[in-house]
C-alpha cells in the first residue's frame, strides 16, 4: 500500500508518525520511504507494528523530503503465501518538532571572594532550531539580572553562544544563583539551570606592630599602642586578657597603659582586635617588670699615688634606663672621700707608704647596682743616678769637679748630699756636682754621693778618689856634636804641672860633663869620643822626666862628623839612659816610617805612678791627658780606650800596667811593636832600645 504526504513545511527535524496495529494472526508490514537522492525505497521501520494501536515515529532525513512531499509505502513483511495481511492505520503524517533551548557551561569565577571581589557569572545558550533567546538571566539571591552576550556578531545559536555578567556582591554571605532563558520562537518554554552557590567571605584584620615580649621599669608608667588594619575596612574593637591587673586597654584605639608595680614580676598580655564579623587578630606577649642595673664604665684593678700628694680618681657610670645614680664607698683609707653625685674619689695621701682597699658602689635607686673594688698603693719611686762611677783620679793641688746626673720617675725635686773622708770635697745640693781643691798629698779617699727625692726615695754612688802625682816635663836643648877641648854646654828646661820644685841628675859615660842640679845646665870640656847623655828631672813625689841624646866629639884637627844616631833594625833610632828603680826612662824616637804602630807608651806601677814613658816624634798626648782618659773609664772592664783617631791599648804585665798609644786598633801589632820596651823595663838603664816597625805601613 502506498501513501503520499504533501504540504510538509520546511522546518528542521521532520518526523514520520504512523499510528496503527496489525490484526492478530495477520502479517506485519515494513514502513518504507522514497529516497529522492538515491532514487530508491528505504526501510525506515522494519515490522514495527504490534497488536496494540500505538504511534511509531522515525526522523526523516532531507533526502526523503522534496517540495513538501514525502512518499511512504507499507510492504508485507512476509513472503508471498496464503496468509492474509491485516493492518489497521489510524494516522499517517509528517510532524515538524521544535526542541527547547539549553543552558550549559554555567558557573562563576571566582567561586568565593571578598566584599571587593568582582564575580563573573557565565553561561552558554544553545538552540538547535537557531532560535534566539528572549532573555538570558542570572538569578542571584532571588534577584534577576540580565546577562550580556559576549559576542554581538555571533548569531548562530545552534552551536551555542556565551553570555556573562560581572558583579560585585558587596555583602558577606553564601548566595544562591541560577541561570534562566526562553526562546523567542519555536519552543518558548522557559529553561533554567540548577541552583548553585557563591560565597563572599569576611577578611580578618591584622595587628601591624605585634611583639613577643616587652619590659617596663619598676614603678614607671607603661604605655604600648597597638595598630590594627582590616582589609574590609571594618571598624575594629580591641579587648585585653592579662594577669596584670594594673593594665588597661582603650577598646577603640588598642592602647595599653598602666603604672608598673614596685616589685619585679612577669605578666602575660593577650590583646585582640575584632572586626564584628567573626574575624579577629591577636598578639600574645610577655611583659616583664624589672630594672636593668647601671654599669661603671671605667673600672680599675689597682691604682697608686705618691706619698703626701693629692689623689683624685673620677669614676663614670651609665644606666640604660636613665635612672639617677648615687655613688658610695667603703675603704680603709680614711684620708679619701667620695662625691656621691659624680663618683669622684679624692684626698691627700699620707707621708708613709701603705696599701689600701677601696670599694666603689653605684646604685640606680631601683635595686640595680654596680661596684668596682681596687687596691690603692701609697708609695714613692726612688730616683736614680744615671752616671755612677767606681773610681776617679785627681792631681795634687788641682781642682776636682765631678758632675752627677739623676732623674726621678715621678718628677720629684731632688737634693744631693755628700759623705766622705775627703774634707776638701763639697757637693752642690741642687745640681749634684762634687768639687774641691785637691791637697798636696798622694793618697786615696772614699766618697759617697746621695740623691734624695724628699719622700724617702734615694740613690747613691760610692767611688774611690785617688790622688796621683803628675810627673814633670823636660826639654833638652843641647848640641849633638862637639869639638875636642871645646866647652860643651846644654840646657835642660823642666816644668812640673803640680808646681813642684825640680832637681836634675845626670848619667853619662862622658866623665868630663857635669850638670847643675838646680837649673839643669850641662857643662864641660869636650873629650874625643861618642857619649850617651841621660838627663833626668825629678820632683819630690817620684815624678821624673828623661831626655837622652848621643854626643859625638870629634878631633880638633878634623872636621866634626855629622850627627848619626844609631840605626836600629826596623828603622827607628832611640837613645836611652838607664835609671834607677822608680825612675822614668823617656825614649825619644828620632826616625820613623810613615806610620808607626807605636806612638807613645806609659808604664804604671802598682801605685798608679808613671815608671817609664816612650814618645815618638809628634806624640799625641801629655801625661795629664792620658791620666784623664784613664780616670774616665773603668779599666777593669776593657782592654782598649778609644781616643779618636788613637786607641789606648791596656796591657798588664808583671812589671806593671802598660798604656800603648797607637793609631792601629790591632792589639797584636801594637804589642809586637812595644816588645823592646817590655824587654828594657826591668833594667836600670838601656842604650839603643829598638822598637820594631812592621815592614809595611799600617793600613
Amino acid at each position: 500500500m502506498r501513501q503520499n504526504i504533501t504540504g510538509v513545511i520546511s522546518q528542521p527535524n521532520p518526523i514520520l508518525a504512523v499510528k496503527g496495529n496489525n490484526t492478530a494472526g495477520g502479517e506485519n508490514f515494513h514502513v518504507q520511504a522514497w529516497n529522492f537522492t538515491s532514487v530508491a525505497w528505504d526501510v525506515l521501520m522494519a515490522a514495527p507494528f504490534t497488536s496494540s494501536n500505538v504511534y511509531h515515529n522515525v526522523s526523516l532525513a532531507p533526502s526523503y523530503l522534496t517540495a513538501g512531499t514525502v512518499l511512504v509505502r507499507f510492504v508485507d513483511a512476509a513472503t508471498m503465501d496464503t496468509t492474509r495481511w491485516a493492518l489497521s492505520l489510524d494516522f499517517v503524517a509528517v510532524v515538524i518538532t521544535n526542541d527547547q533551548p539549553t543552558l550549559t557551561n554555567a558557573g562563576v569565577s571566582p567561586i568565593s571572594g571578598s566584599l571587593a571581589t568582582s564575580f563573573t557569572f557565565f553561561v552558554r545558550y544553545t538552540d538547535t532550531e537557531n532560535n534566539s533567546p528572549a532573555f538570558v538571566n542570572l538569578t542571584l539571591d532571588g534577584l534577576p539580572y540580565a546577562m550580556s552576550e559576549n559576542n554581538t556578531a555571533d548569531t548562530n545559536y545552534a552551536d551555542g553562544k556565551n553570555y556573562s555578567l560581572t558583579r560585585v556582591i558587596g555583602i558577606r554571605g553564601v548566595f544562591n544563583y541560577s541561570f534562566s532563558t526562553r526562546a523567542t520562537s519555536g519552543d518558548v518554554t522557559p529553561v533554567s539551570t540548577p541552583v548553585r552557590q557563591v560565597s563572599v567571605l569576611n577578611r580578618v584584620p591584622s595587628i601591624t606592630n605585634a611583639i613577643a615580649s616587652d619590659s617596663i621599669h619598676t614603678g614607671r608608667s607603661y604605655w604600648r599602642d597597638f595598630n590594627g588594619t582590616d582589609p574590609d575596612n571594618d571598624t575594629l574593637a580591641w579587648s585585653l586578657s592579662t594577669n596584670a591587673s594594673w593594665l588597661s586597654l582603650g577598646p577603640a584605639n588598642g592602647t595599653i597603659w598602666g603604672v608598673a608595680p614596685g616589685a619585679r614580676s612577669t605578666f602575660f598580655v593577650n590583646v585582640t582586635a575584632s572586626d564584628g564579623f567573626g574575624g579577629f587578630a591577636s598578639v600574645n606577649y610577655t611583659l616583664t617588670v624589672g630594672n636593668v642595673g647601671p654599669t661603671i664604665s671605667n673600672p680599675i684593678v689597682s691604682d697608686s699615688v705618691h706619698n703626701s700628694r693629692r689623689y683624685i680618681r673620677d669614676f663614670n657610670g651609665t644606666d640604660p634606663e636613665g635612672d639617677p645614680l648615687a655613688w658610695s664607698m667603703s675603704t680603709n683609707a680614711s684620708w679619701i672621700s667620695l662625691g656621691p653625685v659624680n663618683g669622684t674619689v679624692w684626698g691627700i695621701a699620707p707621708a708613709t707608704a701603705g696599701l689600701f682597699f677601696v670599694n666603689i658602689g653605684l646604685s640606680d635607686g631601683f635595686g640595680g647596682s654596680a661596684s668596682n673594688n681596687y687596691t690603692l698603693s701609697v708609695g714613692n719611686l726612688a730616683p736614680s743616678i744615671s752616671n755612677p762611677i767606681a773610681s776617679a783620679v785627681a792631681f795634687r793641688r788641682a781642682s776636682f769637679v765631678r758632675d752627677f746626673n739623676a732623674s726621678d720617675p715621678e718628677g720629684d725635686m731632688l737634693t744631693w748630699s755628700l759623705r766622705t773622708n775627703a774634707g776638701f770635697l763639697s757637693v752642690g745640693a741642687a745640681n749634684g756636682t762634687a768639687f774641691g781643691v785637691i791637697p798636696n798629698l798622694m793618697t786615696s779617699y772614699w766618697v759617697e754621693v746621695t740623691v734624695s727625692d724628699g719622700f724617702g726615695g734615694s740613690d747613691r754612688v760610692n767611688f774611690t778618689l785617688s790622688i796621683v802625682n803628675r810627673p814633670p816635663q823636660a826639654t833638652l836643648t843641647a848640641p849633638l856634636v862637639a869639638v875636642e877641648n871645646d866647652t860643651y854646654q846644654g840646657t835642660f828646661v823642666g816644668t812640673d804641672p803640680d808646681g813642684d820644685t825640680l832637681w836634675w841628675t845626670l848619667r853619662t859615660n862622658a866623665t868630663w860633663l857635669t850638670i847643675d842640679p838646680m837649673n839643669g845646665t850641662l857643662r864641660g870640656p869636650a873629650a874625643y869620643g861618642v857619649y850617651f847623655v841621660n838627663v833626668t828631672a825629678r820632683d819630690p813625689y817620684g815624678g821624673v822626666a828623661y831626655r837622652n841624646i848621643t854626643v859625638t866629639v870629634s878631633r880638633a884637627s878634623a872636621p866634626p862628623p855629622p850627627p848619626e844616631p844609631p840605626i836600629i833594625a826596623g828603622g827607628l833610632a832611640i837613645l836611652a839612659l838607664g835609671v834607677v828603680a822608680l825612675a822614668i826612662p823617656v825614649f825619644v824616637a828620632t826616625a820613623a816610617r810613615r806610620r808607626r804602630d807605636l806612638e807613645q807608651a806609659f808604664l804604671f806601677d802598682s801605685s798608679g805612678a808613671v815608671r817609664m814613658r816612650y814618645d815618638a816624634p809628634g806624640a799625641p798626648f801629655n801625661e795629664t791627658e792620658v791620666m784623664s782618659l784613664l780616670g774616665a773609664h773603668d779599666r777593669s772592664q776593657t782592654d782598649t780606650i778609644s781616643a779618636e783617631p788613637h786607641t789606648l791599648h791596656l796591657v798588664h804585665r808583671k812589671e806593671g800596667e802598660w798604656v800603648l798609644v797607637s793609631r792601629s786598633a790591632d792589639p797584636a801589632r801594637v804589642v809586637k811593636a812595644a816588645e823592646p820596651l817590655f824587654a828594657s823595663a826591668s833594667k836600670d838603664w838601656t842604650v839603643h832600645v829598638s822598637v820594631e816597625e812592621p815592614s809595611e805601613p799600617s793600613a
